[in-house]
């Protein structure tokens, strides 16, 4: 696991603030758009060391394992290419044919509004996109229609941006010469292990189909933030076990929403990803529709985030006793 710590610059540790602190000296002078690979090798011991330090993985295991990739100069599992892993399409009826995400998804994409990427942004941040959005038929579905529309409606780069937030993942574009002298691009995806599902080779069929994606920063690195710890929250609450920990992991996640960190204009730096964006706060109201959450976790984020008078750029909250608590947002 050596290896990872030199990429931090740290000796093996569990002390996560001395983690977090040199990850962000470290993306100072390794950003995602000047240096990709290097960016991703960073992110991925970072991810790592922390994983590492909050008792998830060992020495020996997991973080051995990415410390030898990274020894090989490799990041993230090598990655995947569509001819590795092609879609296929299952035969009958797709369930989501008429699902709201779905007719939301056309209204956008063939309207005129269709480059607006705070539209998309809302889009694909918006109760009925979460519902599904990681279904292997409905990502599928929207492979389908994009594939039948683009000569009418190219894809265009603001829903590719979102994509990729959304999706939590980065492509890198490699062209090749052909003996002829034509030339073909091959596709390489890495996606944050932990946003991996079995969709997602139709998201990533979807992200050839039109301008390479920006790597995130500003607001869509913020919203890349709030994907990772929606997911996060979604798994402590599929475990159905609340421990210690994880309620310490939750505190930290609701922490990162106060007023105080909640900005519609977040800073182009890799080391601020304690901002967060409005937007970021509909993953929390969606994760909090959840039945079977304890109470432990409502009290904590009526405390974290002074619900009882927040308001916060155009998001607004409020908690109000219906039996147990429930958890909305409104746009003003």
């Amino acid at each position: 696991m050596g290896n990872i710590w030199t990429v931090l610059g740290l000796e093996a540790t569990q002390d996560i603030s001395a983690i977090k602190q040199a990850y962000a000296q470290k993306t100072r002078t390794c950003h995602p758009e000047d240096n990709p690979e290097g960016f991703l090798q960073l992110r991925k011991a970072y991810q790592a060391a922390m994983d590492y330090a909050e008792g998830k993985t060992d020495i020996s295991s997991e973080g051995q394992e990415l410390s030898d990739r990274l020894d090989r100069g490799e990041t993230e599992d090598e990655g995947w290419t569509l001819s590795e892993k092609p879609v296929v399409l299952e035969e009958g009826p797709n369930p989501y044919t008429d699902h709201e995400a779905i007719q939301k998804f056309l209204a956008l994409y063939t309207g005129k509004q269709r480059k607006d990427s705070n539209l998309w942004l809302d889009y694909f941040t918006s109760d009925a996109f979460l519902d599904v959005a990681w279904e292997r038929q409905f990502t599928a579905l929207l492979l389908e229609h994009i594939t039948r529309l683009e000569k009418t409606y190219p894809v265009n780069r603001e829903l590719l941006n979102w994509l990729c937030v959304a999706y939590r993942f980065y492509v890198m574009q490699s062209v090749y010469q052909n003996p002829d002298g034509s030339e073909w691009t091959e596709f390489q995806f890495q996606i944050d292990r932990n946003a991996r599902f079995d969709g997602q080779n139709s998201i990533f069929e979807i992200a050839t189909k039109g301008p390479a994606p920006k790597q995130p920063k500003g607001n869509g690195l913020a919203m890349f933030h709030s994907f990772a710890e929606y997911h996060s929250l979604l798994r402590m609450a599929e475990d159905s076990v609340w421990s210690e920990q994880d309620i310490g992991k939750f505190s930290e996640i609701i922490g990162c929403y106060a007023a105080s960190y909640i900005t519609d204009k977040c800073q182009q730096r890799m080391d601020m990803d304690h901002e967060r964006h409005p937007a970021g706060l509909r993953l929390l109201a969606h994760f909090f529709r959840r039945n079977g959450l304890p109470e432990e976790v409502y009290r904590i984020a009526w405390q974290k985030l002074d619900l009882k008078t927040a308001v916060m750029g155009r998001a607004r909250f409020s908690m109000a006793p219906c039996g147990n608590w429930f958890w909305r947002v409104c746009r003003s």
